[in-house]
């Protein structure tokens, strides 16, 4: 195993430190993670800060991050891969009858509302007007595990241990397919 050193990409005072742009991290941070799930179809099942590291690469000095724990990945199918990407395609364009193909494609069944709510961290009324058109709520502005609390009260379901998910949410045929979405 090879030592690596770096901050962790949530580290703002050591990418100052090393005068890494934390802009252009989180613009390839997002390329990168976007290239691996729609282009390659690779999910790496462990993202946290503690596994992404950023530094100054030491041959260039330019910044590079450095995925670490390469233990647990999902491979997506082309099927599966094509139609999430459609999916945020219909998302970004608010097609909503796309939308509600690709999530029942996907095996949200009639439940595509609060997929497509708990995919965006964005309320159905935002979602329906568009993600990149409607401004973020205060609701919707909570940090994440919070947006599934936002889907619940948008869908206007109980919280708490006496909830449950609908049977059709547990027993679909893909539903494998929602658990990798949602891992």
């Amino acid at each position: 195993m090879e030592f690596v050193d770096g901050g962790q990409v949530n580290d703002r005072d050591y990418m100052e430190r090393n005068k890494i742009d934390v802009n252009e991290i989180s613009c390839h941070l997002g390329k990168m993670y976007s290239e691996m799930i729609f282009v390659n179809g690779f999910v790496h099942c462990d993202p946290h800060p503690g596994n992404v590291l950023v530094r100054k690469r030491p041959d260039t000095g330019k910044a590079e991050i450095v995925l670490l724990d390469h233990g647990l990945y999902q491979v997506l199918t082309d099927e599966f891969r094509l139609d999430y990407c459609h999916l945020w395609q219909s998302l970004i364009w608010t097609d909503m009858e796309k939308v509600k193909k690709y999530s029942q494609r996907l095996g949200a069944g009639e439940l595509y509302p609060l997929f497509a709510c708990m995919l965006t961290a964005r309320s159905w009324h935002s979602v329906n007007k568009g993600i990149g058109q409607a401004s973020v709520t205060a609701t919707e502005s909570v940090s994440w595990p919070d947006p599934c609390r936002l889907a619940h009260s948008q869908l206007g379901l109980r919280r708490g241990p006496a909830w449950t998910p609908p049977r059709s949410l547990l027993t679909t045929r893909d539903s494998a397919k929602i658990d990798l979405i949602l891992q």
